[in-house]
């Protein structure tokens, strides 16, 4: 039977169909697995962002018990400290832009970084934005964002001259130094 399907030239295609095939399989059933645990993720994330927003003190209660607190829909109030305004890199296609990062000081709380949204690169300085520096007390209700990871790809860090390609916001914190 084998000198037979040698003759015909089906040896080398049955072979690899026998080779590829349970690799195959392996892709697919991966596949099923991904997706299930991203419909599970994409249900967690429509819930919380849906969701009341939780007071500052259980969104810290809850980092300091589970550490989940991706996307967690959070309700803090304190005092804009516009000196420790950190911008990080977000280009679009209609122009080059930064994301404003602007650290919130709880009354009482460890302080945290706000994005604030997006300013084109000729406003990058605070001085040309007057009217977004807003002075007292505020109530920002927002989602908690993870700091993003480093990929190898990634532009270094310009801390002096306040230049961030990441959300790194203990590096941002400490002037790219760790604690």
């Amino acid at each position: 039977m084998l000198a037979r399907w040698r003759a015909a030239g089906l040896l080398w295609p049955a072979l690899l169909t026998l080779v590829t095939l349970p690799v195959l399989i392996g892709l697919g059933t991966w596949q099923w697995q991904r997706l299930t645990w991203k419909q599970g993720l994409i249900s967690k994330l429509e819930a919380r962002v849906k969701a009341e927003p939780a007071t500052y003190t259980a969104a810290l209660s809850q980092v300091v018990q589970t550490g989940d607190v991706e996307y967690l829909r959070v309700r803090v109030s304190g005092t804009f400290d516009h000196a420790e305004e950190r911008h990080v890199y977000a280009p679009r296609t209609s122009s080059q832009g930064w994301n404003v990062f602007t650290l919130l000081r709880p009354e009482g709380g460890f302080p945290v970084y706000v994005n604030r949204g997006w300013v084109p690169d000729k406003l990058k300085d605070p001085a040309k934005r007057l009217e977004g520096q807003i002075a007292g007390p505020v109530t920002v209700t927002g989602l908690i964002r993870a700091d993003e990871a480093k990929s190898m790809f990634a532009a270094p860090n310009d801390p002096a001259g306040n230049r961030w390609y990441l959300r790194d916001t203990w590096a941002m914190r400490w002037g790219g130094k760790a604690p």
